[in-house]
């Protein structure tokens, strides 16, 4: 099965390959009269085809940073940029376009459509993507997390572990350059987890794409190249000094 980007996923990366540029990115929230900042002035680069695990305590910011990645929010200040996209400069609808074609996105709670069957929950966001029905693309990629022969299924049939899969299958769909993952084994038993990353590896080593993983799971350092931690609002290369919540 052929996972490289296709013609319509492509895009630009920066000379030195990298992929992914947070500028100066700061990320405030309105609490009734109060407001509390939860990124502050984060500088960082993702280079195209590196796997890299963001760490911090429960409510550091993980899954805000990722929202500001894939552009499902915006930064109070500063740039995100995605190849030569900087996302700040798009509109709701433009970024919305965007992340169906450039980003695969993850998710802990798996968010699959309880009334579609699992390869209706993967031809969807093709078709929303302007790319249709496309069965065989849903089959290929089910076929790689394993779970060919639950196409016809609904995922109240499934077990945590093969929602999981069908949506890591989804998010491989539309050959994502970029792929987030928040908290992807949060859910899941040793094995299952296990099975997932063995897929994650596999897209990073042997097709290039571009990981950024959300995670408490300290095992999963040995697998990335790199580790990002959030820590008092800042983001620090390296792992973590400090015990996860």
């Amino acid at each position: 099965m052929d996972l490289s980007p296709s013609p319509a996923s492509s895009m630009s990366t920066s000379t030195d390959g990298g992929l992914v540029l947070l500028d100066g990115i700061t990320k405030s929230f309105q609490e009734g009269e109060h407001e509390r900042t939860v990124l502050r002035d984060l500088h960082a680069e993702i280079q195209s085809g590196e796997f890299v695990v963001l760490m911090g305590r429960s409510g550091a910011g993980k899954s805000t940073l990722l929202n500001l990645i894939s552009g499902i929010d915006l930064p109070t200040s500063g740039r995100v940029v995605i190849g030569d996209t900087d996302l700040t400069t798009l509109s709701e609808t433009e970024r919305t376009l965007f992340r169906r074609e450039h980003i695969g996105f993850i998710f802990q709670s798996f968010n699959l459509i309880s009334t579609l069957t699992v390869a209706e929950n993967i031809t969807l966001p093709l078709e929303l993507a302007g790319r249709g029905d496309d069965k065989e693309r849903a089959m290929d990629v089910l076929d790689r997390v394993g779970l060919a022969d639950r196409a016809d299924s609904f995922p109240d049939l499934l077990s945590g572990g093969e929602q999981q899969r069908v949506a890591l299958a989804r998010a491989l769909a539309a050959d994502p350059l970029l792929i987030l993952a928040d908290e992807p084994t949060g859910n899941l038993d040793y094995e299952t987890g296990e099975q997932v990353m063995d897929v994650l590896t596999e897209l990073v080593r042997d097709y290039g794409k571009t990981i950024l993983i959300a995670t408490h799971d300290r095992t999963l350092i040995a697998e990335a190249d790199r580790c990002l931690t959030l820590h008092g609002g800042q983001l620090q290369d390296g792992v973590p000094d400090f015990v996860e919540d």
